[in-house]
C-alpha cells in the first residue's frame, strides 16, 4: 500500500543568488514537502522525526547559507581553479571561494521553481528506496511592514555562516516608547536593501564606516576562514563597513545608532531579523 505525509514550514532556507538585473541578493524561504511512498509494516511512510531529519539535512547541505547562480545567466563566468571556484558577471561579482560555497543551478535564472529542481534529487538521493516521490515548496514569509535583502560572511563562525556571501530576506521592527514606527522602518529598509555588509578589518578597499559609498567604485572583501579563503569584489555602493563583525547583534546596533542620529531625543528599539523567525534586539 502506498501512502504520503507532509510536513510544513520543516525548517527555513537562507542563501544568496545573483539576480541579473540586481547583483547579488539575499533570500529566505520557508521549506515544506509532501513525501510519497510504500506503507511499512509499522503503517509509515516514514517517522516524521527521521524524514524532518533527512529533508533538513538535504536544504542544508544543498543549498543554504551558499551563493547560487544559474550556469544560463547572460554573462557569467565561472572558472574552477582545483578546490576553488571563481564567479564573475562584469560589474556586479568577482568571486573566490571553496567550491561548496556555490551552488551551480542547471538554468536560465535563480527562480523558486529553479531551487526545486536543483534540491529535490540531491534530497531523494538521501531517502529510503521505499520512497517513490518528493514534492518541495518553497514559501515566502508574510509580514505587516517593510522587508529587506542583505547578505554578510561571518569569518569566525564554525558552521556555514562563515561562508562570504550567504544572505537573508528579512523584515524589521523599530519601536519608540513601545510605539511602532513605520516611518522609521522603512528608512532603515530603504539604507540596507541589497547591502553587502562588512568589517572593516575584512576591506582592502577603504571606506566610510556604515554609510553607502558613491556608484561607480569597487570594493574588495577578503579573509581566511576555517573552510579557507574567501574574496569576493563588489560595487563599493553595495558595500557597508562596520568596525565589528556584521553578525545580527552588530547589525542591530548599527540600526539603533543610524535611528538615534535623525532622532537623538527619542528611544529606539530595533528587532532586526536575520531570515524568518530568528534575530537580535538592540535599544538606545
Amino acid at each position: 500500500m502506498q501512502g504520503a505525509i507532509f510536513l510544513q514550514k520543516f525548517t527555513v532556507l537562507d542563501f544568496a543568488f545573483l539576480c541579473p538585473r540586481n547583483g547579488v541578493q539575499g533570500e529566505s524561504f520557508f521549506v515544506s514537502a509532501e513525501v510519497n511512498g510504500a506503507l511499512d509494516h509499522t503503517g509509515f511512510v516514514m517517522d516524521f522525526s527521521q524524514v524532518k531529519k533527512a529533508l533538513k539535512e538535504g536544504v542544508d547541505q544543498g543549498l543554504d547559507h551558499r551563493l547560487a547562480v544559474a550556469r544560463g545567466t547572460r554573462g557569467l563566468e565561472l572558472r574552477e581553479n582545483g578546490s576553488h571556484l571563481d564567479v564573475r558577471r562584469e560589474g556586479q561579482l568577482a568571486y573566490s571561494c571553496p567550491a561548496e560555497a556555490v551552488a551551480i543551478l542547471e538554468a536560465d535564472a535563480v527562480t523558486p521553481e529553479s531551487v526545486i529542481a536543483y534540491l529535490e534529487p540531491r534530497i531523494r538521493a538521501m531517502l529510503p528506496p521505499s520512497v517513490s516521490g518528493l514534492r518541495l515548496t518553497l514559501e515566502e514569509e508574510l509580514v505587516d511592514g517593510p522587508r529587506f535583502r542583505y547578505t554578510h560572511g561571518l569569518r569566525f563562525h564554525g558552521g556555514n555562516c562563515q561562508r562570504l556571501i550567504h544572505g537573508h530576506r528579512n523584515r524589521l521592527e523599530v519601536f519608540s516608547a513601545g510605539r511602532r514606527m513605520p516611518a522609521w522602518e522603512q528608512d532603515l529598509a530603504r539604507w540596507a536593501q541589497d547591502a553587502h555588509f562588512a568589517s572593516a578589518e575584512t576591506l582592502k578597499t577603504p571606506l566610510p564606516l556604515e554609510e553607502r559609498s558613491p556608484a561607480g567604485e569597487t570594493a574588495m572583501v577578503s579573509y581566511r576562514s576555517s573552510q579557507g579563503v574567501f574574496t569576493a569584489e563588489l560595487p563599493a555602493n553595495r558595500v557597508i563597513a562596520i568596525a565589528q563583525e556584521p553578525s545580527a547583534e552588530n547589525l542591530a546596533a548599527l540600526a539603533v545608532r543610524r535611528l538615534k542620529r535623525s532622532h537623538p531625543g527619542d528611544p529606539v528599539e530595533v528587532r532586526f531579523y536575520e531570515g524568518i523567525h530568528k534575530g537580535a534586539v538592540a535599544r538606545g
